[in-house]
């Protein structure tokens, strides 16, 4: 969930709320910071390679074992979310993007495409209830992998991916919203920053790696 602190209490704020302020601040300027490097998207040419994807293993929806390091060759998206989350603007809108941007892809971009969401929520995000959030959002089919595992496993991943989750009071999660763009070698070559990016985009970029492995 996003931080917005309230101006008038700023001075009553805890060491804690102080430490959560000054992370959101962090946080926007990384924001501006791969808004930016978004922005800069090339027209032509390959994608730059950012940095290895670091592995994980986990489960996905039915159950199976999911390894990053088993689904080399193949054009992968990889974004976090939980599937309680109210938010519309965030993991719900996420999770439509990515299936627009499926849906928008060619053949040969399709048969290589994998889309990969981590669950931030494990306890509850047991495989039988990511299945039926993939049902619900039709986002369902071999290509598609809703991940969960031990908290300590999800702790592991997103600290990989230096992601941040800090369950609330509430019960909500607050955290960040980062989408990975992975080649067939477990590289990073783009970042796509909260939702700011469209479908089509993300399925442009997939099909140009795509064209990377013919």
């Amino acid at each position: 969930m996003s931080f917005q602190p309230d101006k008038q209490h700023v001075p009553l704020l805890s060491a804690r709320r102080l430490g959560l302020l000054a992370l959101g601040l962090a946080l926007a300027a990384a924001a501006l910071a791969v808004a930016g490097y978004a922005g800069l998207r090339r027209r032509e040419g390959p994608l730059p390679v950012i940095e290895p994807a670091p592995p994980f293993e986990l489960l996905d929806q039915e159950g199976r074992t999911a390894r990053l390091d088993d689904l080399g060759g193949r054009v992968k998206v990889l974004t976090f979310f939980y599937t309680a989350c109210s938010m519309p603007d965030q993991c719900p809108r996420t999770t439509e993007q990515l299936r627009a941007a499926g849906e928008m892809l060619d053949t040969a971009a399709a048969n290589d495409a994998m889309f990969l969401m981590v669950s931030f929520d494990p306890q509850r995000d047991t495989p039988g209830m990511l299945a039926r959030y993939a049902e619900l959002y039709g986002a369902t089919g071999p290509n598609w992998h809703f991940l969960t595992g031990s908290p300590a496993a999800i702790d592991a991943v997103c600290a990989d991916y230096q992601i941040i989750h800090e369950r609330q009071e509430d019960g909500t999660i607050r955290h960040s919203m980062l989408t990975f763009l992975i080649d067939a070698e477990n590289r990073i070559r783009r970042l796509y920053f909260a939702n700011t990016w469209n479908p089509d985009e993300l399925a442009a970029d997939m099909g140009r790696l795509t064209e990377e492995l013919q």
